[in-house]
């Protein structure tokens, strides 16, 4: 602490909780004749302060949170939601006092994507004052964001700034009663470190607020002067706030306000470039119908950011992107002008394919949006190059892509592969399960500029140790990008990197690889980053960790006295699923649509709410369905099997024979009392086999990777996304449907007040285990369980030699019936 006094850092110490009056008397004896941190001494408040100087010209905003608005994050958005006045809603909440459901209006506005919170409690039905208490003692345990305070009572300002935990902005002052609304308010900005929100709006018996640019211009140019000068509000507190008309109001003088706003935007970033600016985006459209509306709104903040404004208000939840390839021009009209086709794809059209990553990275885009965008751009190149010499290249970068040896999953690989290629990445796509060899060959062939490799489980990641170990071997040294389920950025500079000792980074998603792509081909970003991993390799960042001794003793944790049901049948039940609507029915929406699809959100909420995206993203996924109904086979095998457990061992009995199977030994949680899978089977004891489990295999991927492929080949690359998810997430849909029926022939059926939802988080009797996940991390007894069951001859799914499943969308499990069963993990351990 003293040190931090010494460099004069602090304006002021003290205690909180656990602090004692001795430690506080310690810290003032510490103090005596110390200099508090002074504030650095401003510029001018003409002059254009330095972007990044030591805090001048930079503004911040903060709840318990911070959040800087800078070129690179605008605009902030700005949740508009928990205003009265724009809400019926809150309105009504408010009204009935409901403070824990208004509050929860706005923590729904932080969810899904503010990064500002905008609160107006003032209306003409109540009296705002007693209402900030109840509704802000609620909103500042719900939230970290910054509050935008949007009341024109200068009481009420004060009164909710004594609530406010950082930095708030007050929304908002004008000069339309002259200096009066400075005069009162500045002094409170000044007390409680707030910024300000400045229409421009002055006294003029004309037209107060002001409509066009050379007006807003003029208004913002004489606030600035007068809280610069007169009221020393510093230039980065000042956020103007231009106005903009409806478009819809039908009075001819207002044609072309929508434009005038935009230009104003402009002129103020131009004049005043250490200020920021806002707006309300949604008055653009107040008139027109809601459908209409979503999409002057999206147009409208589009053009509006690249103006210059820099704080959005938006409603949050309910923002539709302008997903399109930004700029996207009339190619002909280009070709006309004399651009060469090279010239507009590298020029406009790759502009907008940043654009979208910008975006995607901001969270302002899903993965929908995304391939849309890429759809576009294909498309744009297709017509360009008919007009393109031979000798034209277009690729940035050469990239050699790979699922690793014994490895099947291709979806994540697939997406790289689209969004590098419309990128302007060339990418070689060596496919699945592809060998270390393999990729030595490709990369000497082909002469790439990185290597990028792909796989799921963990044993793929340990595959991707073994292949970095062969590169380097084979003398190749050009970067390697990483990715997968299954890897960290731990794993990777922990194990991966120190076997290839060249350049290797982790890319934990599609957009994230060409961030790192776009680096690698930047000769200064990929100096950086070859520096950064040398120092990297100064730390042993993989502790070791204590680990408990190996027992097989069993787990106290699991009862032995529940009711163990009979068996119901011993033979093997070999099923095609036709009813795929009843599968459907299964699909967790949350795997379907947020993880695969990148919806933000809880999609089935919003689908009942009928928020636009949700519904569009909706009704794509149906049309797929659709088509996969002429396509898409659903097939089952499954089994009972009598068993024992004898310590970590679970044997198996073929059917009417006293013949185990080789057992299944699992490993054993490396803790005191530690859980194994062979504690949920009831041990081996003289006379009869007492307990049994249940092995499935289910698979919906027979066709679907060469369907896939078909639908990127004609460059609908949604659709080629979505029949892969679709097919992963039916074989898991599958999984469940059947699940819940071995349930049922055991004797337990689901009660009728069970939902989807209680079954999507296994508040069922018994759980169902897959190989390769925590609590059963060997993947090699697939093959035992292949020996067993047979569902290569029974359903057509292959073993890799990785034992992995061939088709990818297919999914194999043991299913336990003991009420005990929960899902855990046995730990890192390396044999696995």
């Amino acid at each position: 602490m003293e040190r931090f006094v010494d460099n004069g850092w602090l304006n002021i110490v003290g205690g909180c909780c656990g602090t004692t009056e001795k430690y506080i008397a310690a810290m003032a004896q510490m103090v005596v004749g110390k200099t508090p941190r002074r504030a650095p001494t401003r510029q001018s408040s003409t002059a254009t302060l330095p972007r990044n100087g030591g805090g001048l010209g930079r503004s911040f905003y903060s709840g318990i949170e911070v959040v800087e608005a800078t070129d690179d994050n605008r605009p902030l958005i700005v949740g508009e939601r928990t205003n009265v006045i724009g809400s019926r809603l809150f309105k009504n909440l408010v009204n009935e006092e409901k403070w824990e459901e208004s509050t929860e209006i706005a923590r729904r506005q932080v969810k899904n994507g503010a990064h500002i919170i905008d609160v107006c409690l003032q209306s003409t039905d109540r009296d705002e004052l007693p209402d900030i208490d109840p509704f802000y003692e609620k909103l500042i345990r719900k939230i970290k964001a910054p509050i935008m305070i949007d009341t024109t009572d200068v009481k009420a300002v004060e009164k909710s700034l004594t609530y406010a935990q950082g930095k708030s902005i007050i929304n908002s002052i004008n000069l339309e009663d002259g200096e009066e609304k400075f005069e009162n308010i500045c002094p409170l900005a000044h007390k409680y470190g707030a910024a300000l929100v400045v229409g421009c709006i002055d006294e003029d018996p004309q037209q107060a607020q002001a409509f066009t640019r050379e007006r807003k211009l003029a208004i913002a140019e004489r606030s600035f002067k007068l809280l610069t000068e007169k009221y020393k509000i510093p230039a980065e507190d000042i956020i103007f706030d231009p106005l903009v008309f409806p478009t819809a109001t039908g009075d001819a003088n207002y044609i072309g306000g929508a434009v005038e706003t935009i230009e104003g935007i402009r002129l103020i970033k131009q004049k005043f470039p250490q200020v920021k600016t806002v707006l309300g985006i949604s008055n653009i459209s107040f008139g027109l119908p809601a459908a209409a509306r979503e999409v002057v709104n999206s147009v409208f903040l589009y053009h509006c950011t690249k103006a210059g404004l820099d704080l959005a208000i938006v409603n949050a939840e309910k923002l539709e992107r302008f997903a399109t390839i930004p700029e996207a021009p009339d190619l002909d009209l280009k070709l006309k002008e004399g651009l060469k086709p090279l010239d507009v794809i590298n020029g406009p059209l790759m502009t907008g394919m940043a654009e979208v990553g910008r975006l995607f990275n901001n969270n302002e885009l899903i993965v929908a949006e995304v391939l849309q965008s890429a759809e576009a751009m294909k498309a744009a190149v297709n017509h360009l190059e008919q007009f393109m010499e031979k000798a034209d290249v277009v690729a940035r970068g050469k990239i050699v892509l790979a699922t690793v040896k014994g490895d099947v999953h291709d979806i994540g690989k697939n997406l790289v592969e689209i969004i590098l290629k419309n990128n302007g990445f060339d990418v070689i796509n060596l496919g699945i399960k592809v060998p270390p060899e393999d990729i030595i060959k490709a990369v000497r062939e082909h002469n790439p500029d990185m290597i990028g490799l792909s796989g799921l489980l963990v044993k793929s990641a340990q595959q991707m140790v073994i292949t970095a170990a062969d590169l380097k071997t084979a003398g190749i040294t050009i970067p390697l990008l990483v990715g997968g389920a299954a890897l960290s950025d731990k794993f990777t500079r922990g194990k991966i990197a120190p076997s290839y000792t060249q350049l290797t980074l982790y890319a934990r998603d599609a957009m994230t690889g060409l961030a790192l792509a776009n680096k690698v081909m930047d000769p200064k970003a990929r100096k950086e980053m070859t520096e950064q991993k040398i120092v990297d390799q100064a730390f042993d960042i993989l502790e070791e960790v204590h680990r408990h001794p190996e027992t097989k003793i069993r787990s106290s944790k699991v009862s032995l006295e529940n009711d163990i049901p009979k068996i119901p049948y011993l033979e093997k039940k070999i099923r095609d699923v036709p009813q795929l609507k009843e599968v459907w029915e299964y699909i967790n929406p949350q795997m379907l649509y947020v993880r695969h699809l990148g919806y933000k959100g809880n999609f089935e909420k919003n689908l009942a709410d009928r928020e636009p995206k949700a519904i569009e993203l909706f009704n794509k996924v149906e049309e797929v369905k659709q088509e996969a109904m002429g396509f898409m086979k659903v097939k089952a095998v499954w089994q009972f099997f009598r068993a024992d457990s004898v310590g970590n061992d679970l044997n198996l009995y073929f059917p009417n024979s006293s013949q185990a199977s080789p057992p299944f030994t699992f490993p054993r949680q490396r803790k005191e009392d530690g859980l194994c899978l062979s504690d949920y089977v009831y041990p081996r004891s003289p006379g009869s086999l007492k307990d049994s489990v249940a092995l499935f295999v289910v698979s919906a991927g027979d066709g679907i990777r060469k369907k896939s492929e078909e639908y990127k080949e004609k460059g609908e690359f949604l659709k080629s996304h979505i029949i892969q998810s679709l097919a992963i997430e039916t074989a898991e849909g599958a999984a469940e449907w059947l699940h819940r029926r071995i349930r049922e022939d055991w004797g337990f059926p689901d009660p009728p007040t069970m939902t989807m939802q209680d079954r999507f988080t296994a508040k069922y009797r018994g759980k169902r285990y897959s190989f390769g996940y925590p609590a059963c991390p060997n993947l090699d007894h697939q093959g035992l369980l292949w020996d067993i069951l047979k569902p290569d001859e029974a359903i057509g799914v292959q073993l890799t030699e990785g034992m992995m499943m061939e088709p990818e969308a297919s999914v194999s499990a043991l299913v336990f019936h003991h009420p005990d069963c929960s899902y855990f993990n046995v730990g890192d351990l390396d044999s696995y």
